[in-house]
């Protein structure tokens, strides 16, 4: 340090300073200069030893960097003051600045490492595995190194690791020094790490290059300098830590073997990322803050602006727990720095912009901060002085100017309601203890507050601790509560003997113990009958039996009562629900954000939202990509399911949405089937450029855009036959026809093919031409002579409600052109009438449902069915040719007026009676009944408007 320097205690008195120390420097200092000279004595004394690197002072000569120790340190000091110039002056951004320092440690290290590596096999040869293939050690950037965010005086955390076991060659031939001997590779790549370290920490007259902390890799100081890859993987398996898999989130390999760490980082991928949504990590978060508080109070640090409260610390936290609870189902979040995996959050939804680029802004001047108090002296410290010293005063004035504040006082105000909103957020988002006679303030609080403590809660918490104590033999019947019957009182007794609950863990037990009674207390406290509630109650049980073997997913509950709160109530409101869940208990992700329940699920939205999901996962890996896909299909059936049972939604957007939904996921299918044939045999040569000479067609309700959550799809396969005349080109050579065929058959299997999460969905092939006993696929020239020569007219009928769902583009035009002309053949109104009434009135002989009390929503007479085949009738006795909707409440309004009569006691408000008969469908399903209701609701529904 210079000494019998005046000491500036104000921003501007500071800025006048650095103007005077600079001109010293030079005559004419330039602004870059005078920043540098106002943010760093230890810069002012270099620049003051070393004058010609002033010109230089920006960029800094890329030489050929040489790995002895005064090289490094050169190299390493020279950039450092340029990054401290650049930041300063404005000329690069605190996060250009943070990749600055990354690129320089890196190049130090391949320095180093390729110096160790050349003096090792001078003297002991090249490390090679069991089959004599070379090794290469791999240097693992952990930390803010890892995350390319290195601040300013960092040490750097590194973990050594190599491929394989075996042993060096010594030299690998006769000409090697007599001293060459073998080494094992543990020992061979021990040698490297030390020598490595020796090289970035050996002192010199400019100091040292870096301070190399090795303590983050397995067992610490106690663990071998370097592992082998599969050492690694068990140690993680068996020993990893919570506080481990935090650390590994930003380990990327930097030098070595740069391929064989991507390989080791995909091996322990499961460690890190849980395949689940992983609430546990809240716990591990708990346990990681409660060690840094300790060592805060311990050490005084409370002003520090990495480890205090509000720190940099916390804001870190903060992403990395959400990566951690999301990232194994979204590989986009498995990112290393901090600010892209905040703009992954943001991208995918978990958090909104406004909070992304608030942590951003706040991160971001935090590392300025962190910066500048480390730029004074070239020393790891993260606190500013905070004593009355003149010495005091002047480092924070400096600080405070070379920030760009008027004041000190300005400086240190910004920054403490920084810290405060920070620490709130985070206090908020781990539910960290608040201090004694508190109250919930923010919307968070609200949100959990109301069922931690209740009288519900404590009297069901009792009760479950006598279920699963020890005395829970002696237990007798007369120790139910009064409120539930016998029978949920024995599956509440089941559920405690089940082997889930006895065998779980301690962790997993005290989860359980904690989600169990609130979810019963919630239960009870549902604004529904007793009926209602004991269902409710015996669903949580099926529920919580599914998932007592998975922790994670009580960690949910037990961290947000929030979702347990949304959970109660859907499963008071829907056995549907309850059962989809209980199947897929990753679907609580969405109850989490409110924000999700409200998504677009028009056709072109899905679209977007199931490519988004599919480009988390590896497209090669199609069990993988099936299950994606699937999860979505829940997710957006839930999100539909909620939305109309909360009145968002009436039943034609329910419908609507879940039609869409199946388009997209149809179309999907068949992009996966058509990749997957062409890998195998080609593509049928003859489609040239063309798309892919197929496409499906829906009928049914799925042409009508009617589809319920339950339904099954009825599609219709054909092909272009000009694309068919060719063999494929391709490993296994088909004809043309051959392989439109595989390809429905592929579909069929993949929509079908039942998985952990289930299958997509049923499907019913039986409405093309000549039904069974016909082709399954069918060229389209084929398939319009069937349809103009050959169709019944219950054919016609169902062609009203067919429509192209996926494939091929110009084949959807070709359809279109061929139904229009179908559907205009002129028909006498007389028989069609006839015709329908009489097939309408045998298909309800034998499958209405309905009697004296109950009316069968769909064959019932006035039902459903009746509207379809009347505006089916009135379609094809329309005197003019014309492009016909496949959407009965289109049509409704257009043609039902003119042909009222076509069914007997056909009542006039259709379309009225049309949306509600579909609204009580959907709530039948949701409820898991038939839809059948009693007459009398029927009645009611109808009348309201």
């Amino acid at each position: 340090m210079i000494v019998e320097r005046e000491i500036p205690s104000t921003a501007t008195a500071a800025l006048t300073w650095a103007q005077n120390m600079a001109r010293e420097l030079t005559a004419k200092p330039s602004s870059a200069l005078i920043a540098t000279v106002l943010a760093s004595d230890f810069a002012l004394d270099v620049l003051r030893a070393n004058p010609s690197w002033i010109d230089t002072l920006l960029t800094p000569p890329e030489y050929p960097l040489t790995a002895s120790a005064n090289a490094l340190v050169e190299y390493r000091v020279r950039r450092s003051i340029a990054q401290i110039a650049s930041e300063c002056s404005g000329a690069i951004s605190v996060e250009q600045s943070l990749g600055y320092a990354s690129d320089t440690a890196k190049r130090c290290i391949d320095a180093a490492l390729a110096l160790a590596e050349a003096e090792t096999a001078a003297r002991f040869g090249t490390a090679r595995d069991s089959v004599g293939n070379p090794v290469r050690l791999c240097v693992f950037a952990m930390g803010k190194l890892g995350g390319h965010e290195l601040n300013y005086s960092s040490d750097i955390d590194l973990i050594l690791s190599f491929a394989s076991g075996g042993e060096s060659d010594g030299g690998g031939s006769f000409t090697a020094p007599i001293s060459a001997r073998v080494l094992d590779n543990s020992e061979y790549f021990a040698r490297i790490t030390r020598r490595m370290a020796q090289l970035l920490t050996e002192r010199t007259a400019l100091g040292s290059c870096y301070r190399v902390d090795l303590r983050l890799r397995p067992f610490g100081t106690a663990g071998q300098a370097a592992l082998s890859f599969a050492a690694m993987e068990d140690y993680y398996q068996r020993e990893g830590r919570d506080w481990e898999r935090y650390a590994w989130i930003k380990a990327r390999p930097i030098a070595g073997d740069i391929a064989g760490g991507e390989r080791l980082r995909e091996i322990l991928r499961p460690f890190i990322y849980r395949r689940y949504l992983d609430f546990s990590a809240f716990e591990g978060m708990r346990e990681m803050k409660a060690m840094v508080d300790h060592e805060v109070r311990k050490a005084d640090l409370g002003d520090n602006l990495k480890l205090g409260p509000g720190g940099i610390r916390e804001i870190e936290f903060l992403i990395q727990l959400e990566q951690l609870i999301r990232g194994g189902r979204d590989e986009k979040l498995r990112v290393s720095g901090s600010l892209p995996a905040l703009s992954a959050l943001a991208q995918a939804g978990w958090l909104t912009t406004e909070d992304a680029q608030s942590l951003r802004a706040d991160y971001l001047f935090l590392r300025r901060a962190e910066n500048r108090v480390q730029m004074l002296a070239d020393q790891q410290t993260h606190s500013l002085p905070t004593s009355e010293s003149p010495e005091d005063l002047s480092v924070r004035a400096r600080i405070a100017a070379s920030l760009g504040f008027d004041s000190v006082a300005d400086f240190l105000t910004e920054l403490q309601q920084l810290r405060e909103r920070v620490h709130q957020r985070f206090g908020e988002a781990i539910s960290l203890p608040k201090p004694a006679g508190t109250h919930a303030t923010s919307p968070s609080d609200a949100a959990q507050s109301p069922v931690l403590h209740d009288d519900a809660q404590l009297q069901a918490a009792a009760t479950w601790q006598m279920l699963t104590g020890p005395n829970r033999d002696a237990l007798s019947e007369s120790a139910k509560p009064a409120e539930i019957s016998l029978e949920l009182w024995q599956a509440l007794i089941g559920f405690a003997d089940s082997s889930a609950v006895q065998s779980s863990s301690a962790r997993g037990r005290t989860r359980m113990n904690k989600v169990v009674p609130m979810l019963w207390a919630l239960a009870l406290k549902q604004p529904y009958s007793s009926a209602k509630i004991e269902a409710c109650a015996l669903r949580l049980i099926a529920f919580l039996q599914a998932i007592a073997g998975r922790s994670a997913y009580l960690a949910l509950l037990a961290e947000k009562p929030m979702v347990a709160e949304r959970l109660v109530q859907l499963f008071t409101q829907s056995a549907w629900l309850a059962q989809l869940i209980t199947s897929t208990p990753m679907l609580m992700d969405e109850l989490l954000d409110t924000r999700r329940l409200t998504l677009p699920h028009d056709r072109e939205s899905l679209q977007r939202e199931a490519d988004n999901e599919l480009a988390g996962g590896d497209s090669e890996d199609i069990e993988h990509s099936f299950e994606l896909l699937i999860a979505f299909k829940h997710s957006v059936q839930l999100r539909l399911a909620v939305g109309f049972l909360q009145n968002r939604l009436d039943a034609l957007s329910a419908v609507n949405g879940l039609s869409d939904l199946a388009d997209v996921l149809i179309e999907r299918v068949l992009g996966f089937a058509w990749r997957e044939l062409v890998r195998i045999h080609g593509f049928p040569t003859a489609c040239g450029a063309r798309n892919s000479g197929f496409a499906v067609l829906g009928y049914g309700s799925l042409g009508g855009a009617e589809l319920n959550f339950a339904s099954d799809l009825d599609l219709v396969f054909v092909y272009d036959a000009d694309c068919a005349q060719s063999e494929t080109a391709g490993p296994k050579v088909v004809d043309g026809q051959r392989f439109f065929v595989k390809l429905a058959q592929r579909v069929i299997s993949l929509l079908t093919t039942p998985t952990r999460f289930g299958a997509l969905y049923e499907i019913d092939t039986r409405l093309r031409p000549n039904g069974n006993k016909g082709m399954l696929v069918t060229s389209l020239s084929a398939y319009g002579e069937y349809q103009l020569r050959e169709a019944w007219l219950w054919e016609h009928q169902a062609l009203v409600r067919a429509r192209w769902v996926a494939g091929d583009q110009t084949l959807a035009e070709s359809f279109e052109r061929l139904r229009d002309q179908t559907l205009a053949i002129v028909r006498d109104p007389a028989r069609v009438n006839k015709e329908v009434q009489a097939m309408r009135e045998r298909m309800r002989a034998e499958l209405d449902r309905s009697n004296a009390q109950m009316f069968d929503l769909k064959q019932g007479q006035g039902g459903l069915v009746d509207i379809e085949f009347a505006l089916q009738a009135a379609v094809l006795s329309a005197p003019h040719a014309r492009a016909w909707s496949t959407k009965t409440f289109e049509l409704l309004p257009e043609l039902f007026g003119e042909n009222k009569t076509v069914i007997a006691n056909m009542p006039v408000d259709a379309e009225h009676r049309h949306r509600k008969l579909l609204a009580l469908g959907l709530r039948a399903t949701l409820e898991l009944k038939p839809r059948i209701v009693p007459r009398l609701e029927i009645a009611q529904a109808l009348e309201c408007r």
